[in-house]
């Protein structure tokens, strides 16, 4: 039987749930990760393989998400192709 630590359980609750999330760019599909965090701005981030992940404000709304990145969609094409 597997036992998982209490501490551990209760940390992965408080977890926000991430989103797998595409968005049209240009005629290009944009595919990132999405979390809703307690921050003040939306982030965006590229990582080394390429893969895009943004973190909003709680308040924030899915349609603002999508927008940031299709604005920022140069930004990840030239990031990515590093």
């Amino acid at each position: 039987m597997l036992r998982i630590p209490r501490a551990q359980l209760q940390r992965a609750e408080l977890m926000p749930p991430v989103e797998l999330r595409l968005t049209l760019a240009d005629g290009e599909e944009i595919r990132f990760l999405f979390e809703k965090k307690r921050v003040k701005n939306i982030n965006l981030r590229v990582r080394r393989d390429g893969t895009v992940s943004v973190s909003a404000p709680m308040g924030a709304t899915l349609s603002a998400v999508d927008a940031f990145v299709c604005e920022n969609a140069a930004f990840i094409r030239r990031a990515r192709e590093r």
